[in-house]
């Protein structure tokens, strides 16, 4: 139990890093390269692919969330119409 507890510790570190030297790496970096415009768009672009992942949530999903623990027979289906 400890030994996969450090295990996931060591990846969850090792993942933080490497985000953080990517960040790093967008931030002091990429300015020298790019004009403000282009930079700009980049770090729009960035915000729009990181809030990309929240537009799947939708009315599927909460379906599977309300009635997720239910057997077939007892989802009224009256009510999913």
């Amino acid at each position: 139990m400890k030994k996969a507890f450090m295990k996931n510790l060591s990846f969850s570190f090792i993942s933080n890093i490497v985000v953080l030297l990517t960040s790093a790496l967008s931030i002091f970096i990429l300015p020298k390269f790019m004009a403000v415009e282009e930079f700009g768009l980049y770090q729009l672009y960035l915000l729009y692919f990181s809030y990309s992942g929240l537009l799947q949530l939708g009315w599927a999903d909460g379906i599977f969330l309300k009635y997720g623990g239910l057997q077939y027979d007892d989802i009224d289906k009256r009510e999913i119409k």
